[in-house]
């Protein structure tokens, strides 16, 4: 196969053909891009003069080629899209190594039913149970918090949902500093917003994209209404509620009111008024938290056992 494009005139198939700057300098003398340099070359080299068919030929030489350049440039690119693909499929056929989509962050539900308390704080429970009772205190700016809703937070919602523990969050500024300080008060405004049906994957949401604590700006309205859409709220009040932070003003005095009660590390958990000690596994955490529904439960049948006895003996 040739490249070349057959001329009316033999001859000129014979002639030597200028190289590609020159072809440039020789048909547009003064476009951009032909340099001085290029045109002096064409009057000295001893290249023919061209005439207008010529000029026309090669005009034509120069278009054909291009497009072999670009068809020769898309197909080179479709077949490196469709070695990468076969690669996939073979890979994954054989076992190799494929592309592994990030795991969720946290736990995804069900989750048990929510309600906003008056005092900024926030139930998850089932209905009828009241105990034990398990407090969260927390802060969305707390890398270590953050570090907790990863793995231990997780345990703590499924037992809720199934009718094991009654959870209490206790979401509030931690930090005097800025830009922290900010960045929480913002995030609380936020949750506040969301409803009760969707605040626990919000609060999970808001953990998972977690802004570095040196982060000016951070978590801005535009990503907090971002991640309300990811947790399933769309309504229009919610981000003009987000956009307004109309909250922001409440969180001081509720910060202050937990603080002088004597929390002082992040995150702090408390199992019916029990201090929990930090660094607890999920698996550890698990194990205290159905113990102690366990006995309840026995204590609760006892009583029970206990009441119906002394009636029958009435």
């Amino acid at each position: 196969m040739t490249d070349d494009v057959p001329s009316s005139r033999a001859e000129v198939s014979r002639e030597r053909q200028p190289p590609e700057a020159d072809l440039d300098a020789a048909l547009w003398p003064g476009s951009p891009g032909v340099t001085d340099r290029a045109a002096r070359t064409l009057k000295t080299n001893g290249a023919p003069r061209i005439s207008p068919r010529d000029r026309i030929r090669i005009e034509r030489e120069r278009l054909a080629r291009r497009r072999r350049i670009r068809a020769l440039a898309a197909g080179a690119g479709a077949l490196v899209l469709a070695a990468a693909a076969a690669v996939g499929i073979i890979a994954s056929r054989h076992g190799g190594p494929a592309p592994i989509p990030p795991a969720p962050f946290g736990y995804q539900g069900p989750y048990a039913p929510v309600t906003l308390n008056a005092d900024n704080s926030v139930t998850m429970a089932r209905p009828g149970v009241g105990a034990p009772v398990l407090d969260v205190y927390e802060d969305f700016q707390c890398p270590a918090c953050r570090t907790f809703e990863g793995s231990d937070g997780a345990v703590i919602q499924q037992l809720a949902e199934q009718g094991k523990v009654k959870v209490v969050y206790y979401v509030f500024t931690l930090y005097p500093g800025q830009p922290q300080l900010a960045n929480s008060v913002r995030a609380w405004a936020a949750a506040r917003c969301a409803p009760p049906s969707r605040w626990v994957k919000y609060h999970n949401e808001l953990y998972a994209d977690q802004p570095a604590q040196t982060a000016s700006g951070g978590f801005p309205v535009s990503q907090l209404i971002r991640l309300g859409k990811g947790a399933g709220i769309t309504s229009r009040a919610f981000a003009q509620c987000v956009q307004s932070q109309q909250y922001a003003v409440q969180d001081a005095p509720f910060s202050d009111q937990i603080i002088n009660a004597g929390i002082g590390t992040m995150p702090a958990l408390t199992l019916d008024g029990k201090a929990l000690g930090g660094g607890l596994s999920p698996s550890a955490l698990r194990k205290l938290v159905l113990a102690k529904s366990e006995k309840l439960k026995e204590t609760s049948s006892g009583s029970n056992h206990g009441k119906a006895h002394n009636a029958k003996a009435g």
